[in-house]
């Protein structure tokens, strides 16, 4: 997946966005969050995520998923650094929340083992048994359709 795919295209800076980004960066970060094909929901997640974008973008993953009764969540973090412990929180709290309408959740991390790990650390606190972790968007995508297709 690259930038074409994401339907509006933003150039994010390397920070971390809080309450008092604009109207235009708030609605950026939304956008991460797209129907990539039916049954699978993409979060692109952004350079550096703070607890205000996650809980941006996980009102969005809420949104499309109580629109779409039987999916997955394919969760792009190849270009996200590691999020502090207080941002940590809020995706386990906002991650259990989502895991009760979702089949599966595909992380592509690239060739990040950090990234791996905290991408296993925050699935163990969720009640989701069924997750992978994989370098490449195509190996998420399968899983996911795997799983949600049967």
């Amino acid at each position: 997946m690259d930038k074409e795919d994401i339907k509006y295209k933003f150039e994010f800076e390397h920070r971390a966005y809080d309450e008092h980004a604009t109207e235009e960066e708030i609605q950026a970060i939304k956008n991460q969050v797209f129907v990539y094909e039916k049954g699978i929901i993409c979060l692109k997640e952004i350079p550096v995520v703070s607890t205000f974008s996650i809980n941006l973008v996980f009102d969005e993953l809420e949104r499309l998923g109580k629109q779409i009764a039987k999916h997955g969540i394919l969760i792009d973090i190849t270009e996200t650094q590691r999020p502090d412990a207080q941002t940590r929180r809020v995706i386990n709290a906002r991650f259990s929340k989502i895991c009760e309408s979702v089949q599966h959740v595909s992380f592509c991390t690239g060739k990040n083992l950090l990234i791996n790990t905290a991408a296993r650390f925050v699935m163990y606190q969720t009640n989701l048994d069924s997750y992978s972790i994989h370098k490449t968007i195509e190996a998420s995508i399968e899983a996911i359709k795997e799983k949600v297709n049967g």
